[in-house]
């Protein structure tokens, strides 16, 4: 049975494909679907979306406070609702509680990603999808495997953190032992990341957005770094 994945933003979309991966595993008659994933190249998306809909049994909303304002995911919330029973919308909340959410995903029953909600929120989506509950097998395969989604998640969710401090460095005066001239290309790739996304990018989105050889962008974040404007 299927069970639809919401999400929006880089980050709660790699959370998303954390959970299509573990899912499964706890729950072997769920069909989890990501859109980022599980729509064929071509397809127009929001056909795709309103046939799943139809064909979902269960829907959970990947929610953060960075987020839950999100006319997309209020939007798949409001669809979401039109065609699953309410009971089995969950809005999975990380780093916030359900007193923090607002809007039209509040009024859904939210899971908060601890240990104990999250088997709460396997076993009543066990039986949404498959009509049963094996209470027993369930757990043993969550115990199995939380450790792993555990870090994964962390891992996504440090990651935003690390890559928020980054930004910070490229705004900070270096260091007056390791004063560097700014000169055209590492002003180039200092406003590249800059007006970027979370001020992070990578060498190859570097790379392309500056029109710069790879080899030089490289040697320039080198220096960069050494200086401590970016790290």
């Amino acid at each position: 049975m299927n069970v639809l994945i919401s999400w929006s933003n880089d980050r709660s979309e790699r959370i998303a494909s954390a959970l299509r991966d573990w899912l499964p595993m706890v729950v072997p008659a769920a069909r989890p679907w990501v859109s980022s994933h599980d729509i064929p190249k071509g397809r127009r998306w929001s056909q795709e979306l309103a046939a799943q809909l139809k064909e979902s049994q269960f829907a959970v909303l990947v929610v953060l406070q960075d987020n839950q304002d999100s006319p997309w995911l209020n939007f798949e919330a409001g669809a979401i609702s039109k065609w699953i029973e309410v009971a089995n919308v969950a809005p999975l909340l990380f780093e916030m509680t359900p007193s923090d959410l607002r809007g039209p995903i509040a009024q859904f029953q939210a899971t908060v990603f601890t240990r104990d909600d999250m088997l709460k929120l396997t076993e009543t989506l066990s039986k949404a999808v498959s009509g049963s509950q094996d209470l027993l097998a369930l757990r043993r395969s969550f115990d199995f495997t939380w450790d792993t989604l555990q870090q994964r998640i962390t891992a996504i969710l440090n990651a935003e953190r690390q890559s928020t401090a980054i930004g910070v460095a490229t705004t900070k005066e270096p260091k007056s032992d390791t004063t560097l001239w700014i000169h055209d290309d590492r002003r180039a790739i200092l406003e590249q990341i800059g007006t970027s996304e979370r001020n992070f990018q990578s060498v190859e989105e570097i790379t392309t957005g500056t029109g710069m050889r790879r080899a030089k962008v490289e040697h320039v974040l080198s220096e960069l770094n050494k200086a401590g404007y970016v790290s």
